[in-house]
């Protein structure tokens, strides 16, 4: 599959508008590098609020940054959206949570906290609050071609 800039582009339009539909204003963006960067800048751009981007890869290799500061903003009032290019396992958006969960001495306030990603896999348990398009494992199994992939 293909995700082409003109699939990037109205994935973009139709996250913002389903953001501004249920009103709900962020604070900040964070995305996850490297793929989760594109979708974050363009929201962050779009919603005139801060980007920070932070490296958590469960493919690419082991690197996992834990940011201390974004889950005390979250228990402090501040309205994080977490981005991701895809979310297929759910693997990567699960362990950020749980280690952002595991950097507060607190319950992490889960009301202030959204994710988006351009393409959701419906064969796993973690359900995004914005996504642009859906695969199901179960069914097809090819590798998702971004196009900020591209070498």
């Amino acid at each position: 599959m293909d995700y082409t800039l003109k699939d990037f582009e109205e994935g973009v339009e139709h996250i913002y508008n389903n953001i501004q539909a249920i009103g709900q204003p962020f604070n900040r963006v964070v995305g996850v590098t490297r793929g989760g960067l594109f979708l974050a800048a363009r929201l962050s751009y779009k919603l005139d609020i801060p980007m920070t981007a932070m490296s958590w890869s469960t493919r690419d290799s082991t690197e996992k940054e834990s940011v201390a500061w974004i889950p005390e903003d979250i228990n402090s009032g501040m309205r994080i959206l977490l981005v991701d290019d895809i979310i297929d396992s759910g693997i990567t958006v699960k362990e950020i949570i749980q280690d952002w969960r595991d950097s507060v001495p607190d319950e992490l306030d889960m009301e202030n906290l959204s994710v988006a990603c351009c393409v959701l896999n419906t064969d796993q348990d973690y359900m995004p609050d914005f996504w642009h398009k859906t695969i199901e494992r179960s069914k097809d199994d090819s590798w998702i071609n971004f196009c900020w992939e591209k070498k």
